[in-house]
């Protein structure tokens, strides 16, 4: 990999004032939200945590919501930011997204990841039970409302998925790759090809999908944690 462009350890961040954990689902998050909210008060910055559609009520049917769009998102901050004119953080679920082009400050971008194997085992067993006891009342021990399985495959376990070539786990989302890559169309991975779950791969467009998440990475986070080394990653 070309690390050239790699600022210096010492760089100044993006930005003071506008911080942004575009979080990754299943990686620590609600961890962060608690940890942040906790700091909030202390160091005098305002905490804006969001759901991954900030309109929910008109999600579905409103392209420029939701955690692949822009517009929403740009505007919701505008206003929240001119309401809070001090140091800003926003927690979302949201791939990548290029303020400037939008003409507005870029945040200081941080994240936290986990080992890809562990998410995705994690996302398994949520996309079928929800939050065990914790959560809102709708995602505590239910099924998502995303998830296009049957109860044979609520019943399966993820050793059985594997062993069984599943279209569940050798069609996975790519997570990490769309988060770090962006809302630009060449982040776009699917296929035409309709699977069980959804459309399927297009694992040329992964790859190519996978070098622009590498090269956000380098140029334009200024953090990236590991999960379960949260002391190391704030201190």
């Amino acid at each position: 990999m070309d690390l050239s462009s790699l600022p210096p350890l010492n760089a100044a961040p993006q930005s003071f004032s506008f911080v942004f954990h575009n979080k990754l689902p299943k990686s620590g998050s609600t961890t962060m939200k608690y940890i942040i909210s906790t700091l909030q008060k202390a160091n005098n910055f305002h905490m804006d945590y969001q759901a991954p559609c900030i309109n929910k009520a008109t999600c579905a049917t409103d392209l420029q919501d939701g955690i692949g769009a822009e517009k929403t998102l740009s505007d919701h901050v505008a206003a929240e930011r001119e309401k809070n004119p001090g140091k800003f953080i926003l927690l979302k679920h949201q791939y990548w997204l290029n303020f400037t082009k939008l003409g507005m400050e870029q945040p200081t971008y941080i994240n936290v990841v986990r080992d890809p194997v562990t998410r995705f085992s994690s996302m398994y067993y949520f996309q079928r039970y929800g939050f065990a006891s914790m959560g809102s009342a709708d995602r505590q021990g239910v099924q998502r409302h995303t998830w296009k399985g049957t109860e044979e495959d609520i019943q399966q376990t993820l050793d059985q998925c594997v062993e069984n070539v599943s279209e569940e786990c050798t069609e996975p989302l790519q997570v990490l790759v769309r988060y770090f890559c962006g809302t630009d169309t060449a982040c776009q991975m699917k296929s035409p090809i309709m699977g069980k779950f959804g459309s399927k791969n297009d694992w040329t467009k992964v790859g190519n999908a996978a070098k622009i998440a590498r090269k956000n990475i380098i140029e334009q986070y200024y953090a990236i944690g590991l999960m379960g080394m949260y002391s190391k990653f704030f201190f």
